[in-house]
């Protein structure tokens, strides 16, 4: 080949020449491996993925504002956890029309007169009868001392909220009259709207993957749940919906969900926590609303989760609701539900519902004391006090400033997750990195909306050791310190 090209030039030509055929001839056998490589770097799968939690929304949402909130939070997949309103469609069909990734679970608000009023008065509500009822149910709540919308645990109807089985005591509520479909059913009833509305979006019973991080999946628990033990007083209704006639019959289909995920890590997204996270009023799913307490949580997840973890599963967060953050017969007095919790499995249980999740003002921030040895709380000085009220008083003028200049400020609540894997220890699977308590204050002008976190709060870390061991440091709401707990994520 040399002699060809000395043939036809010069000899310095042919050094030139020469040279930079043996550079091409690099450059093309590098070159496969160079996009090899750039292909593999295409490929590789983000370590974090990030979730925003919406809790119980009971009517709190606003579709421009909490669209700009969420993309200054940038999420993968935003989670609601149902109780949007009184079977409020129009609502839901706000948020169906968020366009991020989404996936919803709904609460039994959301099957107010179907599941709880409608099996009591044996019949279907006429729209002009659903105002009356709806108040008389929540003045028969308030005396029976059931939580409502606005109260600290939202416990709906059932009186047998701790029968301790599987399928609970006496049911406090009366059975549909025999003879003819489920109100529920009819395409015109606003539970079948709500659920069209949201159509796959909705996962419960089903499951969704979580796209643009490593290979996690959500798996929906049962939906329209308000927690308690007693399966009688949910059975016409969840039996007319989803054929599940029994609380093992509902773990089943969670565990089926679970499994048709293939061997993603899981997030299961459930409106009340399972049953086994305590049973003193300020528990994750603490009975607040009666004297002496009891364990409000739902015996077919609890059941799910211990199957889950005898096939293998990895579940790496468990989302859930219902019960509110503020507790019921406080005296007057401010207390704090417990919103965390590790499962007797392993995996970690967080609890999003703080309502209202909006305000006009930005909540009072509340400092990190205590450590995780559970140092007290040290009480705050007369310095700290004074730029408490300080900082209040910029607030209020912050606020009557936009409004007198035509601009409306609301600050937002989310649960902010992000999981991740360590490095190293990818079989492991994903483990809750950080989760913060976030409200992002967002600022609506004419046709303009900006948005930014105005403050955050920690409320779950962890710390990946060898051989599996996770570290969890978690914020008790109710001591306001934090506490330990150390798993094997097996």
């Amino acid at each position: 080949m040399l002699s060809r090209f000395s043939h036809h030039v010069s000899p310095g030509r042919l050094r030139l020449v020469s040279s930079q055929a043996i550079s091409n001839f690099k450059l093309a056998a590098a070159l496969p491996k160079k996009v090899a490589s750039m292909a593999a770097e295409q490929q590789a799968v983000p370590a974090q993925a990030r979730l925003a939690v919406v809790g119980d929304v009971h009517g709190h949402w606003n579709k421009d504002a909490d669209e700009a909130a969420l993309r200054c939070l940038k999420p993968n997949t935003v989670i609601f956890l149902g109780d949007f309103g009184e079977e409020d469609v129009e609502l839901v069909q706000e948020v169906a029309s968020c366009p991020l990734p989404k996936a919803c679970i709904l609460g039994n608000h959301d099957s107010w007169f179907h599941q709880v009023l409608v099996p009591r008065r044996k019949r279907p509500l006429p729209p002009q009868e659903q105002a009356p009822a709806k108040k008389q149910a929540e003045d028969s709540s308030v005396a029976a001392g059931v939580g409502s919308a606005q109260g600290g645990g939202d416990g709906g109807s059932d009186s047998s909220s701790d029968a301790g089985g599987l399928e609970g005591g006496p049911s406090s509520t009366a059975v549909l009259e025999e003879g003819g479909p489920h109100p529920a059913l009819a395409p015109e009833s606003a539970v079948q709207r709500q659920l069209a509305a949201l159509g796959d979006a909705h996962i419960g019973y089903s499951g969704m993957a979580v796209h643009g991080g490593p290979p996690l999946s959500l798996v929906g628990a049962r939906p329209f749940s308000k927690g308690g033990s007693s399966w009688s007083s949910i059975a016409p209704f969840i039996a007319a919906l989803y054929g599940v006639n029994s609380s093992k019959e509902s773990a089943e289909r969670i565990v089926a969900a679970a499994r048709a995920q293939h061997d993603h890590n899981l997030v299961i997204i459930g409106h009340n926590a399972p049953l086994g996270l305590g049973r003193e009023r300020h528990d994750i799913a603490g009975v607040d609303w009666i004297q002496g307490g009891g364990d409000h949580g739902d015996p077919d997840l609890r059941l799910a989760l211990q199957t889950m973890k005898e096939e293998g599963r990895r579940v790496a967060l468990v989302l859930c609701g219902h019960m509110h953050h503020r507790l019921q017969g406080a005296h007057g007095k401010p207390a704090g539900r417990r919103m965390v919790a590790v499962d007797p499995t392993g995996a970690l249980v967080l609890n999003a519902a703080t309502v209202p999740r909006t305000l006009p003002h930005l909540p009072q921030p509340v400092s990190e004391p205590g450590s995780p040895n559970g140092t007290k709380k040290a009480s705050p000085t007369q310095q700290q006090l004074q730029q408490q009220q300080q900082q209040r008083q910029q607030q209020e003028l912050q606020r009557r400033e936009a409004e007198a200049a035509g601009e409306q400020l609301s600050w937002r609540h989310f649960l902010v997750v992000d999981l991740a894997m360590t490095p190293g220890q990818e079989e492991q699977g994903m483990r809750v990195a950080e989760a913060r308590d976030v409200w992002v204050e967002v600022c609506q002008k004419q046709q303009e909306t900006s948005s930014r976190v105005a403050h955050e709060f920690t409320v779950a870390s962890s710390t990946a050791g060898k051989d599996g061991i996770i570290t969890y440091k978690l914020w008790d709401a109710f001591t306001k310190r934090y506490f330990e707990r150390t798993v094997l994520n097996q």
